[in-house]
């Protein structure tokens, strides 16, 4: 592993790894910022879904209504 300008020290760990603190803080916000991307990519999808879905309903609701009352 290349240290970086302003390394910090790398930390030898149980497994024989060697870990750049910082390396390890950056992999966690990569982590964080991939997971709220695929969370707002979920949410919206669901929300267009839902959109979708609930104009479906009226536009259905609307075709039985006119072919209840208009024979």
């Amino acid at each position: 592993m290349k240290a970086s300008k302003g390394h910090v020290t790398p930390k030898v760990t149980g497994t024989g790894d060697v870990v750049a603190p910082e390396g390890l803080f950056l992999g966690l916000v990569n982590v964080a910022v991939a997971f709220n991307a695929i969370w707002a990519a979920n949410v919206y999808t669901h929300a267009n879904a839902n959109v979708g879905a609930n104009a479906n309903a009226a536009v259905n609701a609307n075709a039985i209504y006119n072919v209840n009352t208009m024979g």
